[in-house]
């Protein structure tokens, strides 16, 4: 075994995961709804692509190979849509599905938790009314991201602490939730990174065959 090489990657993982929870918290800690005079997102902080639906897609189709595509693309949409009415990193809602439900829209836990984003029905009444729809409706995938990320968000308010959002949004005592979800939304974001950079030097390289190949025309 290379221990000096398994030692700088634990090392690396290790800042990553660090400089991530700075970056979120300072994020977190400033910027809750009320607060914001222009929509400020994370992607400002941590530079993910802006336009990156493709590469989502691309990037969901190897975490969860087993997914089907139009649930993977009406997931997708859906989240890339309330993500951005309520003000959080679309990465972010995608992070707390993978830990929530593992992307099962059917997902139900003993504690009547429901749906990709786990929301407990039986305590957001209130929200189900708001949005004119039962608890049959809220399991469809777009009222149940929906409903996650106005829960988030009311919880956020509430904290201004994305920890404190995130234990409040899981109940009860789950000591690893908060870190679970930091590393998710991490490999996300390092995923989308690593495909478009991979993207961009694709067109770079074209680009350069095809002027190359005019000189020499």
């Amino acid at each position: 075994m290379d221990t000096p090489k398994n030692i700088k990657v634990i090392v690396s993982l290790t800042a990553l995961i660090i400089f991530s929870f700075i970056i979120f918290t300072i994020y977190f800690g400033k910027n809750s709804q009320a607060n914001i005079t222009e929509e400020i997102t994370v992607e400002k902080i941590i530079y993910v692509p802006q336009d990156n639906t493709p590469v989502l897609k691309e990037v969901f189709k190897e975490l969860v190979p087993n997914l089907d595509q139009v649930i993977l693309d009406a997931i997708l949409v859906n989240t890339i849509k309330y993500a951005k009415e309520y003000i959080l990193p679309k990465t972010l809602i995608l992070a707390i599905i993978e830990r929530e439900s593992k992307f099962n829209p059917l997902a139900v836990s003993p504690k009547g938790a429901a749906g990709l984003m786990q929301v407990m029905l039986k305590v957001h009444q209130d929200k189900l009314a708001e949005l004119e729809i039962n608890n049959a409706q809220a399991m469809h995938i777009a009222n149940n991201i929906r409903l996650g990320c106005m829960i988030l968000r009311e919880y956020l308010d509430d904290t201004n602490d994305i920890k404190q959002a995130l234990k409040k949004y899981v109940g009860g005592v789950h000591t690893t939730y908060y870190t679970d979800v930091l590393s998710w939304y991490t490999t996300i974001n390092m995923l989308v990174l690593e495909k478009q950079n991979v993207k961009e030097t694709s067109e770079e390289e074209t680009k350069e065959q095809r002027e190359n190949k005019i000189d020499q025309s």
